[in-house]
């Protein structure tokens, strides 16, 4: 578990509200309130499986599962973790067919274009646009408009799934997330499921999704759960407002990333653990954040990502108003995570430096994990 105060090994007993409806995490005799709570990991670890789809909702939760039988309007996907799970249309972002897709960074680049109409992308490079009217087992069916002469006419085709490779829905209004304190909960599946967390007993967390109907998840399908809302603010919630990426050469490959890897755009993750929320970034880049004084202290851990296979090696900095706080010299691909607690207190501005190391900037895919600002 993972607070203000760096990170706790525990044994949770439950996760309960009291008579005024504060959230607290209950571990023998310790007690923490929620909001004071970043992250809790679980030992349960994730499960390397490729699952036939993964659909992305409007309020960035996420599902993998199969498809099962569907009716207009609505989507269902049958999940290893959560069971049966309907989604109706205006709740769903994309869905990928991941067998069917050839760079996932691509694939990912899609959820941000902003469409008034239906897209499907074909494993063809072929692309159908429309309104998707019914997504099931037997493949996607949408309707388009074709020009036959003069006249308009109304179709509807259906792709079939190992032709599919996303469906993305078009965009009809914007999630607005809630101020109060949220859980995002993250299973062993790969699978998100976001909204206010009710409880945790037993063998059993029951969670409230503004997007889909309440869900008991399986405490053993856990993988950790993330809070929002708290005393806290994850960096990766907040704009830079400034950016410099330098190349060592002509071109800036990776721009920094928010909660995902450079290339891959995967889970961050550091030898061999998986890190939820967190900023990866290049050689060299530097990110610079208007605090405005309100925080205490920066807390993350300092490393490269996995997905350069060991190697890489990086300079990372870390300034408050101009003045260096932190320097972390020769961070390679092999290196643990380092992890840092900077106090904060009266900064205004915070810059993240990712600087070239011995190699140049050869794999310098630095990641600054659960990367979180401490009221």
């Amino acid at each position: 578990m993972l607070t203000g105060s760096g990170i706790e090994k525990l044994k949770i007993d439950e996760i309960s509200a009291d008579a005024s409806g504060t959230l607290w995490v209950l571990a023998g005799s310790a007690r923490k309130e929620c909001a004071d709570v970043v992250c809790i990991k679980f030992e349960n670890q994730p499960k390397k499986a490729n699952y036939p789809v993964t659909a992305y909702l409007t309020n960035g939760d996420r599902i993998s599962g199969k498809v099962g039988g569907g009716q207009a309007g609505s989507l269902t996907i049958e999940s290893e973790s959560l069971g049966s799970a309907r989604i109706k249309f205006e709740k769903l972002r994309a869905l990928f067919v991941p067998e069917n897709i050839s760079e996932k960074g691509s694939a990912i680049s899609k959820l941000e274009l902003n469409k008034s109409y239906d897209m499907v992308f074909l494993k063809d490079g072929s692309v159908t646009e429309g309104f998707v009217e019914k997504i099931s087992e037997g493949g996607v069916s949408i309707k388009v408009k074709a020009v036959a002469q003069v006249e308009v006419k109304e179709a509807t085709i259906t792709h079939p799934f190992e032709k599919v490779s996303i469906v993305l829905l078009g965009v009809t209004e914007d999630f607005k997330k809630p101020e109060s304190l949220q859980a995002a909960v993250y299973t062993v599946d790969g699978s998100c499921v976001s909204g206010k967390l009710v409880a945790l007993k037993g063998d059993t967390v029951n969670i409230d999704s503004p997007v889909l109907a309440g869900f008991s998840i399986k405490r053993g399908d856990v993988e950790s759960i993330y809070f929002t809302g708290g005393n806290f603010t994850y960096l990766s919630d907040m704009a830079p407002v400034d950016v410099v990426e330098t190349p060592f050469f002509d071109n800036f490959l990776y721009p920094y990333q928010k909660d995902r890897s450079l290339e891959r755009k995967e889970p961050i993750s550091v030898r061999g653990k998986l890190y939820r929320k967190g900023v990866s970034a290049h050689s060299k880049t530097e990110l610079t954040y208007d605090l405005d004084g309100k925080y205490s202290f920066f807390l993350s851990k300092l490393a490269i990502d996995d997905e350069t296979k060991g190697k890489g090696n990086v300079t990372i900095l870390i300034y408050g108003d101009g003045k260096e706080l932190h320097k972390s010299e020769d961070i390679t691909g092999k290196s643990e995570p380092i992890p840092v607690r900077i106090d904060l207190k009266g900064v205004k501005k915070l810059k993240l430096v990712v600087d070239f190391g011995k190699n140049l900037d050869t794999m310098d895919r630095a990641v600054f994990a659960d990367a979180v600002l401490v009221k």
